[in-house]
């Protein structure tokens, strides 16, 4: 458990750019949508729009959490950590990140509907699909989408201390190569707008239940990749 912490802690002197950096940029991206839109308001009638700049936490996370298993993996195992207790404290301290990520998202989005959308402007962290139901529904749902860009980025990273760029070259080439047979084989676009009208069908909170398998399994085979990465 000491370990653990152990690693707790070299994680949290990344704190900045696990939290304080993205929202930095969404608040930049928030102030340039707002005035935008008033500016626009001031000369032609517009109502409410979604801006959907707020998908910038996520792939902010999923990058963010690549640089940080290339940068403190290597150095924890060289400070005599084991491979289990850094694994188990980077899972620890990106459900941490998530969890407060996901609270400071629903906090704005009530000051928001409080604001009737910041004058009726705009909805930023409000969103269709996303924001619907009670807010424990809502933070469910937030959060497991903040965490399994979390772990890709995790399962991503470890891929790379794994197997260098070549293995992650081949992954996303492969990943590639099968949507691009998907497209152009008989029945594979059909397939595709299947998978797209299946996922339209069930609302937010039941595809977050669906993704808690694959949370699991990207979880298991980052730990896999990082029990053979080389320092």
């Amino acid at each position: 458990m000491n370990r653990i912490r152990g690693v707790w802690g070299l994680q949290m002197k990344g704190i900045r750019g696990a939290l304080y950096n993205p929202w930095l940029i969404v608040a930049a991206i928030f102030v340039l949508n707002y005035l935008g839109i008033q500016v626009a308001s001031a000369s032609t009638s517009t109502d409410s729009t979604y801006s959907g700049s707020i998908a910038t936490l996520y792939i902010y996370a999923f990058v963010f959490s690549i640089v940080l298993v290339s940068q403190t993996f290597p150095y924890a195992i060289s400070m005599s950590v084991r491979r289990a207790d850094y694994f188990n404290g980077t899972l620890l301290f990106l459900g941490f990140t998530s969890v407060v990520t996901t609270v400071i998202i629903l906090i704005l989005g009530a000051l928001e509907r409080w604001t009737s959308h910041w004058g009726g402007t705009i909805q930023f962290f409000n969103l269709p699909y996303i924001n619907v139901g009670g807010i424990f529904r809502q933070f469910f749902v937030i959060f497991v989408l903040m965490l399994l860009f979390n772990l890709c980025g995790f399962f991503i990273g470890s891929l790379y201390r794994r197997f260098k760029g070549i293995g992650v070259w081949m992954f996303f080439g492969g990943c590639a190569v099968v949507f691009g047979l998907l497209i152009y084989i008989p029945g594979g676009r059909e397939l595709l707008l299947d998978a797209a009208n299946w996922i339209g069908d069930h609302d937010a909170s039941t595809m977050a239940v669906i993704t808690i398998p694959l949370l699991g399994i990207l979880a298991l085979v980052s730990w896999a990749l990082l029990q053979k990465a080389e320092v």
